[in-house]
This record gives structure tokens, sequence and C-alpha cells, in this order.
């Protein structure tokens, strides 16, 4: 009795571990309680790192597409006042050259230097001059290969008349710089052609050194080169027959000795003009009056260097705004540059 007694005291097993058990579901409920809160705090801090993400995401892009709207317009604007410039700088010598051709300067030059150049057709041709014309040829077509890698046909291009031959003879080959072409101003030959140019040289050569032109020609109604600052391989030569009637001044003597307008100035885009050493080189070319049966014209060669200072900027790239890379080239309508380039 006393061992049932004492084994009836005893608490069973099932009842000893009550309380435990009760401990172990209250901690679990508790921490299903925490788990619950740290999942709701973390999938709210989730969805405000997402939402904080796409907000950034669309501010980047909105920003990224401001900036490069900002950068294109700037641009824009750039080619705009570079159009402007150009469009302006062409307006200026458009000016100015009719000014020149409606002048009595242009109508008594072109009177006297064609005079002259009649003159010359009898002139006497020594062998001297023959050999200087011959060895200047050879020197040019050098200089040209030098500069161009164009190897010319030297026999096709030499003078044929004597006008032709005694200008070239008389300063073409005795002036091989254009330093000492645009200072001579009498070679003292005694020719009519010579006291034309002691009267009319410091004129032209005002224009071209002022304005930056390469050359300045005059040319008369037979399609003749009258005149010339530089005095090229060019002078005396007829631009309708001889050796650089393929040149695109050529057609811009053609329309402009046909054209019935007081304010005419036909421009011809570049190309590479033998006479020049094969450079670039484009024209305005307008004609002298009388207006309707102009009795020549007057061409300007084009300055490049013009057009160049014009589109980098005077190599002032970066103060312009272009940056370290950034610039401006003028495209003709063939797709090659008309101006030179910022990595040239």
């Amino acid at each position: 009795m006393a061992g049932e007694k004492m084994a009836g005291a005893q608490p069973s097993e099932s009842e000893a571990q009550r309380p435990a058990r009760r401990v172990r579901i209250e901690h679990l409920k508790l921490l299903n309680r925490i788990s619950i809160q740290s999942k709701l705090i973390l999938m709210l801090a989730l969805c405000a790192i997402l939402a904080a993400a796409i907000v950034g995401g669309i501010a980047y892009q909105n920003g990224r597409n401001s900036l490069r709207t900002a950068a294109v317009d700037r641009l824009i604007e750039i080619r705009e006042s570079q159009k402007r410039q150009m469009t302006a700088q062409l307006f200026d010598m458009r000016s100015a050259l009719i000014t020149f051709t409606h002048g009595v300067m242009s109508r008594e030059a072109l009177r006297d230097f064609t005079a002259g150049f009649d003159q010359l057709s009898n002139a006497q041709i020594t062998p001297e001059m023959s050999k200087a014309i011959a060895d200047y040829y050879g020197y040019f077509a050098k200089e040209t290969e030098k500069y161009s890698g164009t190897q010319l046909d030297v026999a096709a291009l030499l003078p044929t008349s004597n006008a032709e031959r005694y200008l070239q003879a008389t300063y073409t080959a005795k002036l091989p710089t254009d330093e000492l072409a645009i200072a001579m101003d009498d070679p003292g030959d005694g020719s009519a052609w010579s006291a034309a140019n002691t009267k009319y040289q410091s004129f032209y050569r005002e224009i071209v050194s002022r304005f930056g032109f390469e050359d300045a020609l005059l040319l008369d109604g037979r399609g003749n080169v009258v005149y010339s600052v530089y005095k090229n391989v060019d002078l005396g030569t007829n631009i309708l027959t001889g050796p650089y009637n393929g040149s695109k001044l050529r057609d811009a003597y053609t329309q402009a000795m046909s054209s019935n307008r007081a304010d005419q100035v036909v421009y011809t885009d570049f190309e590479f003009y033998q006479p020049s050493t094969m450079a670039p080189t484009a024209w305005m070319v307008a004609p002298i009056p009388p207006t309707g049966r102009p009795n020549g014209i007057l061409a300007l060669q084009f300055p490049i260097t013009k057009i160049n200072e014009v589109m980098t900027f005077g190599k002032a790239w970066k103060e312009a705004g272009m940056g370290e890379t950034g610039e401006t080239i003028l495209v003709g309508p063939d797709f090659l540059m008309r101006s030179d380039s910022r990595l040239f």
C-alpha cells in the first residue's frame, strides 16, 4: 500500500512535461510573430528599395536624355552659327567682287591688258626664253608631284601662242615663288602689257592680300587669261581651248559671259586645279560690264584659308564649346570635305 501511495504521489511524465511544452509553444508563437514582422519589414524595405531604384532609373534616363538633347541642341546651334558665318562671308566677298567689276579700274585694266596681250602676238621668242619656259615647267611638274602625287604631261601643258610664251618667259619662269610674283610690277621689258601691269598690279595685289584670295585673273571676251596677280602657268592660256579647258573655271566663265544680270556672280565648287599644283581651288566669277555684252570677267580664286578659319573656330575648338574632340566640317554634295579636320 505504501508503495502504491508513493507511486501515486509522484507526478506522471506527461504532467511534468506540460509546463515546458507550454513554454516552447509560447516561444514558437513569439518567434512566429517576430518572423512575420520581420518579413513584413523586409518586404516593405524591398518595396521601398525597388521603388527607389525604379524612380532613380527613370530619373537617370530622363537626365541622360536631357543631357543628350541639350548636347544635340548645342551642336545644331553651332552648326547654324557656322552656316550664318559662311553665308555672311560669301555675301561680303560677293559684294566686294561686284564693286570691283563695276568700277572704272577693272574696265580699264581689262582694256589695257587685252590690248597689250594682242600686241604680244608678234613678239619675238628667243631660244633663251624657250629654254627658261621648258626649265620652269620641269620644276613645276616636280613641285606638283611632290605636293599632290600627280604626274603631269609637260608636253601637253607647254605654252603655244606667242603672247602666252612671252608672258610666261618674262614673268612666270623668272618668278618661281608667290612672294616674287606678287611683288613684281615692271620687269623692264618695255612692252605695253608690262606697262599695264605696272599700273594695275598694286590694285589687284591689294584685293588679293586684303581678302585672302589665292589669285585674281582677268579673262577677255575670247577666253584668254590676259592677267594674273601671281603669274602662274595659266597666264596667257585660253580657258576655252587651252590645256585647262576642262576646269570648272571654264564653266563659270561661260555662264558669267552669257548673263544679263548686272549683279551676276558665279561660284564654283572646289576642284584640283593644275596651275595651283593640283591644290583644291574654287572660283568666284563676275562679268565686267557693259551688262548683257560683257568684255570679259574677273575671277577670284576662293580662299580656302577663310573657310578653314570659320569652320575650325580659328583652331580654338575647346573655347568654342567643342570640347576635346568636337569639330565642324564643311562637306560637299559628293560627301568629300571642303574644310580641314581637327585631326589633320
